[in-house]
């Protein structure tokens, strides 16, 4: 198991109500990670919105401008090195509070 947060710079909780897909694309834009051992966003939203977070990031944003990297299910990397190769890394909250149990 990795550490997610110990992977990625920001954790971007979603409210599935708020509406705020555009802004939030809009932020990580704006404001890119220095550390280059710490570089994705983190995207906690609901099972059923991770395919659409990755296909507004691809709308909203030129092609190539983010790796988006679904982890979820039984294949997803198992150590930290091969999520670090992603900008943006969109789970759930169960599989987040299981691959991080002590927060």
């Amino acid at each position: 198991m990795i550490n997610l947060p110990d992977a990625v710079s920001y954790l971007v909780p979603i409210i599935p109500t708020a509406g705020k897909t555009i802004q939030t694309i809009g932020i990580m834009c704006a404001n890119p990670s220095d550390d280059p051992g710490c570089q994705a966003t983190l995207i906690i939203a609901p099972l059923a919105l991770l395919e659409q977070w990755k296909q507004e990031i691809a709308v909203a944003t030129e092609e190539g401008t983010f790796k988006v990297l679904i982890y979820h299910g039984p294949t997803r990397p198992k150590n930290k090195k091969d999520v670090q190769k992603y900008d943006v890394v969109i789970t759930t909250y169960h599989v987040s509070c299981f691959a991080y149990p002590e927060a």
